[in-house]
Protein backbone atom coordinates (compact mmCIF):
# COMPACT_ATOMS: atom_id res chain seq x y z
CA UNK A 1 0.00 0.00 0.00
CA UNK A 2 1.66 3.36 -1.37
CA UNK A 3 -1.28 6.04 0.28
CA UNK A 4 -2.72 6.38 3.76
CA UNK A 5 -6.63 7.45 3.66
CA UNK A 6 -7.12 10.47 5.81
CA UNK A 7 -10.76 10.56 7.18
CA UNK A 8 -12.56 12.75 9.96
CA UNK A 9 -14.12 11.70 12.84
CA UNK A 10 -17.88 10.76 10.75
CA UNK A 11 -14.93 9.05 8.55
CA UNK A 12 -15.00 11.13 5.42
CA UNK A 13 -12.12 10.74 3.30
CA UNK A 14 -10.38 14.06 3.26
CA UNK A 15 -7.14 13.07 1.53
CA UNK A 16 -4.76 10.54 1.03
CA UNK A 17 -1.28 10.81 3.04
CA UNK A 18 1.83 9.58 1.56
CA UNK A 19 5.59 8.71 3.28
CA UNK A 20 7.92 10.96 1.23
CA UNK A 21 11.53 9.78 0.69
CA UNK A 22 12.85 13.25 0.41
CA UNK A 23 11.99 14.88 3.60
CA UNK A 24 11.53 11.74 5.76
CA UNK A 25 8.23 12.81 6.62
CA UNK A 26 4.57 12.00 5.58
CA UNK A 27 2.81 15.14 3.07
CA UNK A 28 -0.68 14.88 2.68
CA UNK A 29 -2.93 15.99 -1.32
CA UNK A 30 -6.14 16.84 0.69
CA UNK A 31 -9.25 16.16 -1.65
CA UNK A 32 -11.48 17.75 0.38
CA UNK A 33 -11.78 21.46 2.02
CA UNK A 34 -10.69 24.75 0.89
CA UNK A 35 -7.62 23.85 -1.20
CA UNK A 36 -7.58 20.07 -3.12
CA UNK A 37 -6.17 17.94 -5.50
CA UNK A 38 -7.47 15.76 -8.16
CA UNK A 39 -6.54 12.00 -7.72
CA UNK A 40 -7.09 9.56 -10.61
CA UNK A 41 -8.35 7.21 -7.69
CA UNK A 42 -5.83 4.48 -8.52
CA UNK A 43 -3.86 3.01 -5.01
CA UNK A 44 -1.14 1.39 -7.79
CA UNK A 45 -0.52 4.36 -9.99
CA UNK A 46 -1.91 7.14 -8.41
CA UNK A 47 -2.11 10.35 -10.01
CA UNK A 48 -2.76 13.60 -7.93
CA UNK A 49 -2.75 17.01 -10.01
CA UNK A 50 -1.72 20.13 -9.35
CA UNK A 51 2.14 19.69 -7.67
CA UNK A 52 2.25 19.88 -4.03
CA UNK A 53 4.38 22.05 -2.33
CA UNK A 54 5.58 21.78 1.39
CA UNK A 55 7.54 24.89 3.30
CA UNK A 56 8.75 25.09 6.57
CA UNK A 57 11.24 28.54 5.99
CA UNK A 58 12.28 28.25 9.88
CA UNK A 59 12.85 24.49 9.91
CA UNK A 60 15.26 23.64 12.03
CA UNK A 61 17.45 21.42 9.50
CA UNK A 62 17.36 23.22 6.22
CA UNK A 63 16.58 19.62 4.07
CA UNK A 64 13.28 19.69 5.62
CA UNK A 65 12.12 23.49 4.74
CA UNK A 66 10.98 22.98 1.02
CA UNK A 67 9.33 20.10 -0.73
CA UNK A 68 8.10 20.77 -3.84
CA UNK A 69 6.69 17.72 -6.41
CA UNK A 70 4.56 15.77 -8.73
CA UNK A 71 3.05 12.37 -8.15
CA UNK A 72 2.39 11.38 -11.80
CA UNK A 73 1.73 7.38 -12.13
CA UNK A 74 2.91 6.49 -9.08
CA UNK A 75 6.19 8.40 -9.80
CA UNK A 76 7.45 11.29 -7.41
CA UNK A 77 9.09 14.05 -9.14
CA UNK A 78 10.97 16.63 -6.81
CA UNK A 79 11.12 20.02 -8.01
CA UNK A 80 14.72 21.17 -8.82
CA UNK A 81 13.52 24.14 -6.03
CA UNK A 82 12.80 21.12 -2.96
CA UNK A 83 15.90 21.99 -0.49
CA UNK A 84 16.14 18.17 0.40
CA UNK A 85 18.59 15.21 -1.34
CA UNK A 86 16.26 14.21 -4.26
CA UNK A 87 15.82 17.53 -5.75
CA UNK A 88 15.67 17.40 -9.19
CA UNK A 89 15.36 13.41 -9.09
CA UNK A 90 12.61 10.74 -9.81
CA UNK A 91 11.32 7.84 -7.42
CA UNK A 92 8.74 5.53 -7.18
CA UNK A 93 6.18 5.77 -4.79
CA UNK A 94 7.37 4.02 -1.61
CA UNK A 95 5.00 1.33 0.20
CA UNK A 96 4.25 2.63 3.35
CA UNK A 97 5.39 0.61 6.49
CA UNK A 98 3.65 -2.73 7.52
CA UNK A 99 1.84 -1.42 10.78
CA UNK A 100 3.33 -3.79 13.65
CA UNK A 101 1.38 -6.93 14.70
CA UNK A 102 -0.32 -7.47 17.82
CA UNK A 103 0.87 -10.91 19.28
CA UNK A 104 -1.33 -13.12 21.36
CA UNK A 105 -0.26 -14.03 25.06
CA UNK A 106 0.05 -17.80 25.55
Amino acid sequence: MKLRTVRDARDTVLGYAFDCPGCGRPHVFWTTGKLTWNYNGSADSPTFHPSLLNQAPDHVDPKQRRCHLTLTAGILRFGDDSSHDLAGQARELPDLPEPPTQSGMD
